[in-house]
């Protein structure tokens, strides 16, 4: 209609201009409006959204504004505004709004109690504020450590080595659970305690992103320990207990020494601690590492284990052989051993157990094979020696005050006889004693007051070896025999101690010594077989006869020294007489007196004498029939008597005892007017002279010899006996003895000769010429030159050496006497004998020597120029030759069966005859000795190879002295071994090349058993490897083993070479003896450490790699080599066979081998 109605809203309170515009045109005219607000209503305010973050338990501004203050609008403060929070429990909550009157803002300061959504809701008069409500999501605080939540069991539970873990679940502190991680969680466990008190190990932390954290760490170290949680500076501690591991053979650790010392039968134990793999003790029993043990050693071994509490298993162990064992412990499925394993059982013996030790008994044997009775010879001394064994029969020592104690109750009044412990080594008693009284003993043997096995048991002591000078000589005899008379006595043997035997079998000889000590009379003995021997003897002298009993050749004074001897009256024919020419070689003259004694017959041999009152009567019966009683006269138990002889003729002479004739009576003398002249004499023939001199004394007849020409004066000895000749002469002066002698017949000169003593033996053929010596020699028997030898021996050097050759040659050519010749040069010195051969004839001098002694013979052969001994030996022939090499290994061999006295003076006497015919024998072609040596044994050769061993070669080399049948030799093997001489270096060896083979092996052995050592490598050395080993083919394996220590001392590669040509097998068996020797100092085998080193570097590999032990091998090579010395040998082995030897090697010494 014209008119406009304007609506227009004021936005603030004011002035306002209005001005119209019409068309574009704007009004001139103005209007001014007053405007003023009315009351605020909802849609007046404005609520801002809170910022962030918004945390549990914080406070958060929310301010209420007048959405246009610009215009004005303010607060009256009258305003009824609602603020309201619903939590996410739908929980309520009014926050009063603070608001001044004329402001435009409001601020409510809202706590916000939970974590989730909150709702905010702001009316104002009932009505709500544009925009609300207002959602806010809460979010709690930071994470507290104290309002978190902990689960699981490694909050104060782990188990060694394994990884515990908890779960955190991150709390505020008001116990808001936080949806949240990245919480800057750290974990830390501190071991409490032990040897690790205070270490720290860091664990590490899982963050799931949802406010929950794992927490997981693992310690090693068993026993309490604490877990620290921290965030920042804040620390939530937790104590723990960490679990020992499952226990591992790995981790057990042994509890004591690894070596246990134990007596054997008696139980000890190592103890070994459970442990797992980081060391901690693992106590409990159930499913545990179960451990198994097993022993190595020198006898069996009862091992077993015991599981105990607090972590510790008892490997309990008792042994009954004593010595060194190894046990080994292992346990869990791969049997891992336990550290320190194999551990060291030492079981030494136990104290010495009586029923137990060993007893040996010497000087006293078994009674019979079957009987436990010992017996004994009285005075010998019985050594018991007890060797001490404990319970198991282990070798031990008696402990202090528990030694062997042996002692013997009986005998005469049941004595104890204690015997004597002399010392020595603890590991063996050695008591001696002797019991003197033959007789029934109980010997005991204790240890301590128990007695040993067997003990006591019974010891007869018998008699000993019969003593003559404790025998018991009784019988009639002892009070007096009668000369003439078969007498006895009864000798009963006894021992040195005097006890009496009960059996026979002894050599007694009973000679009685006649009072002049002249005669000696031996007794016929019978054995009586019960300890008793009879002897009977008749005695020819009256008085004391000294008795001497021998006993299987000792002699001795017996208690009984003497018998005395009675001569009853004598009879004629108990008499004799002498005198009155009766014997013709005493001739009787007119107007001379002659003497006459009687006397027993025993007189000068039994001094038996006459009492002076026998009827005695002398009557001559004269030429004229005359009858003259001779007045006899008593003295010094016998008659003499003197008659003049008054008638030439023919006188009858009776002496008669009792009225019976005196035997030799009657007899005749012829008285002669006189004795011609000496002048006379050599007018008379032989037969005349003869006639005389049988009536003159010894005294006369020497000189009438003496003044007679010699041929006369030996043909005037004709008829005669040698003694009478022999006593004829023996007034001569020598030089005229020598010529009537020389003059004499040859049997009747050597006769006489014979019958003189050897001093006028000698004066008489100093004086004879050299042809005349050697006749009468010729003539002389074999048995008179042996008499006469020393007296022969001795003219024999006087001589000219020409001379005494031409005597023994002759001597030598005769058959009768050609053993005495060899009794006399063996009285002769060598040197002189040896003179006389060099002027004979080989073949004389061959014949010559073959009959004396082997010494002789040797040492005249060493007195005798080289060239002369080679040719003389050839001569001698095969059978000489062969005895003079007899015997030469008495100089290094005795004969145990001999007294030692004799025993000394045989090797001194084959020494001797080494030394001298040595050299001889080494001139000699090997071929020709060795034919000598045919029938020889294995010891003859032996002892002539010894002999030979330090001779030179080269006496065959000697073309003078060779025949040709000799050359032969060396061309004929003979089944010798066939090698150049030019290789050969002694004289032994030579000899032993031209033996035969069955000789050569049965001398090898011979010489490596009993000849010195050296002497088989000197001899040896010589031959090569193969004629080594097919001589020693069959030997023992101790002469092999003997064999490669000679020739290793000689010639080191020879005894390489004899183990190569030989079996491995037999050459490894005989090096295993001497290994074996060498490591246990025996002296079987000496071998210095050079030696040994130079036999093993040598020694083939297929034979070392044999030694039985092989363990022997590496402890020689350990023990007596160096490591370079022992790297050398072991090194040619194969690795096993290595391997094996270095076991008997201490780990030092490997390791310095390697």
């Amino acid at each position: 209609d014209g008119t406009y109605g304007l609506e227009f809203r004021c936005t603030s309170q004011g002035v306002w201009v209005l001005r119209l515009r019409f068309n574009g045109r704007l009004s001139n005219v103005s209007h001014e409006l007053i405007v003023s607000y009315g009351p605020l209503v909802a849609s007046d305010i404005l609520v801002r959204a809170p910022r962030g973050p918004f945390r549990c338990g914080g406070y958060t501004d929310v301010v209420v504004e007048v959405a246009r203050p610009e215009l004005g609008r303010v607060m009256s403060g009258a305003e009824a505004f609602s603020v309201r929070v619903i939590s996410p429990s739908a929980m309520s909550m009014s926050v009063p709004l603070e608001l001044e009157p004329g402001s435009v803002r409001a601020v409510a300061t809202v706590c916000w109690p939970q974590v989730g959504e909150h709702s905010i809701s702001v009316t104002l008069d009932g009505a709500l504020v544009p925009k609300c409500p207002i959602h806010v999501q809460v979010a709690p605080e930071d994470i507290c450590l104290a309002a978190c939540q902990i689960q699981g069991t490694g909050t104060h539970r782990a188990s060694a080595g394994e990884r515990a873990s908890f779960v955190v679940e991150a709390h505020d502190a008001r116990g808001n659970r936080l949806a949240a991680g990245c919480a800057p969680l750290a974990v830390v466990v501190r071991t409490l305690g032990g040897a690790s008190d205070g270490a720290i190990t860091q664990g590490q932390i899982l963050d799931y992103g949802n406010g929950a954290y794992e927490a997981s760490y693992v310690i090693r170290v068993a026993g309490p320990y604490e877990v620290a949680l921290t965030l920042g500076s804040e620390e939530l501690v937790m104590k723990g207990h960490c679990e020992p591991g499952k226990a591992v053979a790995a981790g057990c650790a042994l509890l004591g020494d690894a070596v246990l010392d134990l007596e054997v039968g008696s139980t000890g134990r190592f103890t070994i601690e459970r442990r797992d793999a980081y060391g901690n003790r693992a106590p409990s029993r159930q499913g545990q590492v179960a451990l198994r043990c097993t022993a190595d050693g020198p006898g069996p071994v009862a091992v077993h284990v015991v599981d105990g509490a607090e972590g510790r298993s008892d490997v309990v162990v008792s042994a009954t052989v004593a010595g060194r064992y190894f046990l080994t412990c292992v346990g869990g499925d791969n049997q891992d051993p336990v550290p320190g394993s194999p551990f060291e059982l030492v079981a030494y013996p136990a104290t010495a157990a009586a029923g137990a030790s060993v007893t040996s008994v010497y000087g006293a044997q078994l009674a019979a094979p079957d009987s436990d009775v010992l017996t004994a010879v009285s005075g010998d001394e019985i050594t018991v020696t007890v060797a001490p064994r404990d319970g198991f029969g282990n070798p031990t020592v008696f402990g202090p005050g528990a030694g062997a104690v042996v002692s013997a109750v009986g005998g005469s009044g049941s004595l104890e006889t204690k015997f004597e412990d002399r010392g020595g080594p603890r590991s063996e008693a050695t008591l001696h004693g002797s019991l003197n009284a033959a007789g029934s003993y109980l010997l005991s043997a204790k240890v301590g007051d128990e007695p040993l096995a067997g003990y006591p048991r019974i010891l007869q002591v018998v008699p000993g070896a019969t003593d003559p000078r404790r025998c018991v000589l009784f019988g009639d005899a002892l009070g007096g025999v009668d000369c003439g008379r078969l007498s006895t006595l009864t000798v009963h043997a006894a021992d040195r101690h005097g006890n009496l035997r009960a059996t026979g079998g002894d050599v007694v000889d009973l000679s009685m010594l006649a009072p002049d000590g002249k005669t000696v009379i031996a007794a016929a003995v019978v054995d009586h077989a019960d300890g008793t021997f009879g002897a009977s003897f008749k005695l020819d002298q009256a008085g004391q006869w000294g008795l001497q009993l021998i006993v299987n050749g000792r002699g001795g004074r017996t208690d009984v020294s003497e018998v005395t001897a009675h001569f009853g009256p004598c009879r004629a024919s108990d008499c004799v007489f002498a005198g009155f020419g009766m014997d013709g070689l005493e001739g009787v003259t007119t107007l001379s007196s002659s003497s006459i004694v009687i006397q027993p017959a025993a007189y000068e041999a039994a001094n038996r004498h006459m009492s002076g009152k026998e009827s005695l009567s002398v009557r001559v019966l004269t030429p004229s029939g005359g009858i003259s009683a001779v007045a006899l006269q008593f003295s010094r138990g016998q008659y003499t008597g003197a008659y003049r002889w008054t008638q030439p003729g023919l006188h009858t002479v009776s002496v008669s005892l009792d009225q019976e004739a005196v035997v030799g009576s009657p007899f005749t003398v012829e008285a002669l007017a006189a004795l011609p002249e000496i002048r006379d004499l050599e007018k008379m023939s032989a037969g005349e002279v003869n006639a005389i001199l049988v009536k003159l004394t010894p005294e006369a007849a020497s000189q009438a010899l003496a003044a007679l020409p010699a041929e006369q004066a030996a043909a005037s000895l004709a008829g005669h006996s040698p003694d009478s000749v022999a006593r004829m002469m023996n007034g001569m002066y020598p030089a005229a003895a020598s010529q009537v002698l020389a003059s004499l017949p040859g049997i009747a000169a050597a006769a006489a000769t014979s019958a003189m003593s050897d001093e006028r033996t000698r004066e008489i053929l100093a004086g004879m010429s050299a042809a005349d010596t050697g006749k009468l020699m010729l003539s002389m028997s074999a048995e008179d030159l042996a008499a006469k030898a020393n007296v022969l021996a001795d003219t024999l050097g006087r001589m000219r050496e020409e001379e005494a050759a031409a005597a023994l040659v002759a001597m030598v050519a005769s058959v009768h006497s050609r053993e005495g010749v060899a009794a006399v040069l063996n009285e002769m010195p060598s040197s002189q004998v040896a003179a006389v051969v060099n002027v004979m004839s080989i073949k004389d001098a061959g014949e010559m020597l073959a009959g004396m002694g082997h010494d002789e013979v040797a040492a005249v052969i060493a007195a005798m120029p080289p060239a002369k001994q080679v040719a003389l030996l050839h001569e001698m022939g095969d059978a000489a030759v062969f005895n003079l090499t007899a015997g030469l290994s008495a100089a290094y061999r005795d004969d145990r069966r001999l007294p030692a006295a004799e025993r000394a003076q045989r090797r001194d006497a084959a020494a001797e005859r080494t030394r001298r015919v040595a050299p001889a024998l080494a001139q000699m072609h090997p071929a020709r000795l060795a034919r000598s040596m045919t029938h020889a044994d294995a010891d003859h050769v032996a002892g002539t190879l010894f002999a030979l061993v330090h001779e030179a070669t080269g006496g065959h080399a000697h073309a003078d002295v060779q025949s040709s049948q000799e050359q032969s030799f060396r061309a004929r093997e003979n089944g010798s071994v066939a090698e150049s001489e030019a290789s050969t270096r002694s004289a032994a060896a030579q000899l032993l090349r031209e033996l035969p083979r069955d000789a050569q092996k049965a001398a090898v052995p011979e010489v490596l058993a009993n000849c010195p050592a050296g002497t088989a490598g000197a001899i040896l050395g010589d031959f090569s490897g193969d004629e080594v080993s097919r001589m020693l083919s069959g030997a023992p394996v101790e002469q092999t083993a003997r064999m490669l220590v000679e020739l290793v001392r000689e010639m080191p590669p020879k005894a390489a070479g004899v183990m190569v040509a030989m079996p491995p097998s037999v050459a490894a068996a005989a090096l295993s003896l001497v290994v074996a020797s060498v490591n246990l100092d025996d002296g079987r085998f000496i071998l210095s450490d050079l030696e040994l080193a130079e036999l093993l570097r040598g020694t083939p590999p297929d034979v070392l790699k044999l030694v039985e032990p092989a363990t022997a091998l590496g402890t020689a090579c350990a023990s007596r080599l160096t490591a370079a010395q022992a790297a050398a040998v072991l090194s040619s082995l194969d690795p096993a066979s290595a391997a094996r030897a270095l076991e008997g090697m201490s780990s030092e010494e490997v390791r310095q081998l390697l």
